[in-house]
């Protein structure tokens, strides 16, 4: 999935484009001033259907309100964008994105308002991972390694169940709970994967629609890629990349005071600290132990360091 959303982000844009002139040619007069509450309802039951029964959603554009012909207050639309809507982050995703749709003035916002678009951002689906194990991957891990593994598929536990089979009436093998612990994995992988697509579509659309200049952007970025990292989603590293660009323009912003520019300088140092283990499969090893392979999702050094340098540049008068 690595450059997933950010390779895509310009047909995203195109399409936000079409939809804000639909919305512009409507006039504000001819809209209907709705609650965000309403629109949330109407846009949930709209898609629960589908999503219920295939995992499919209904609209492939940010365009819900431009279809409505509906408008909404945008202090009230930044209250509902900080809640927790849905206990399924890729849904409530979707919810998010579509209520991007009203495309609410971002320009003038509070500290504490910024504060609450940020930590509404619909969570990552982290990939299966277990911060528990602290050897070294391919080591031999005592007793229930499988059962550290942390990471759900459907609400279940990662994990197999040493149960004795009923055919049998012998408990599983090692090498079959490895099959069965891989397929469980391979699962977790495909999941995580799905929903986060959803997920950082939203997270993308909404970074955009922030102001350029002073630090809500890059506020909204940093903290995106700390989570992306931490879930093991591979899209940070495009991420990263993105948040280079951005601070290399934030050089010349002058709207940027020297606290900020230090507190965005500590936020990356913060994302760029955490270094996350995605387990990739387990295997047996010598003696029958079960061990793991396993990856880590990290922010490239070099890229962090050229950030923070970055956003600590103060720009000539």
């Amino acid at each position: 999935m690595t450059g997933h959303a950010w390779h895509a982000r310009g047909v995203g844009l195109g399409l936000m484009v079409v939809a804000m002139s639909a919305a512009v040619a409507l006039g504000a007069d001819d809209l209907k001033p709705v609650t965000a509450q309403v629109a949330v309802a109407q846009i949930t039951r709209e898609a629960m259907p589908s999503w219920k029964k295939d995992g499919t959603l209904p609209r492939q554009m940010c365009d819900f309100a431009v279809d409505k012909g509906w408008k909404t207050d945008r202090d009230g639309l930044v209250v509902v964008l900080g809640r927790k809507l849905n206990n399924d982050a890729a849904f409530e995703a979707y919810v998010k994105w579509q209520l991007l749709s009203f495309f609410p003035d971002f320009s003038d916002l509070t500290a504490a308002q910024l504060d609450q678009l940020i930590k509404g951002m619909a969570p990552m689906q982290p990939y299966p991972n277990s911060v528990s194990l602290v050897t070294d991957p391919g080591s031999s891990q005592p007793g229930n390694l499988i059962n550290n593994l942390s990471g759900s598929v459907g609400g279940q536990r990662l994990g197999v169940d040493r149960r004795p089979k009923e055919t049998t009436n012998k408990p599983l093998s090692n090498a079959e709970i490895v099959a069965a612990t891989n397929e469980r994995l391979t699962q977790q992988h495909a999941f995580a994967k799905a929903s986060n697509v959803i997920v950082t579509r939203y997270r993308e659309t909404l970074t955009e629609r922030l102001p350029e200049t002073g630090p809500a952007r890059l506020t909204a970025m940093i903290e995106d890629l700390r989570t992306r990292v931490e879930a093991g989603d591979p899209s940070h590293v495009d991420l990263a990349k993105a948040l280079l660009a951005a601070s290399e323009k934030a050089k010349a912003d002058k709207t940027l005071t020297a606290e900020q520019r230090k507190q965005l300088s500590d936020a990356v140092a913060v994302a760029a600290g955490r270094k996350w283990p995605i387990i990739k499969s387990v295997k047996l090893g010598g003696g029958g132990n079960i061990t793991y392979d396993a990856d880590y999702a990290v922010v490239d050094p070099n890229i962090a360091v050229q950030i923070r340098k970055n956003l600590l540049t103060t720009p000539k008068p």
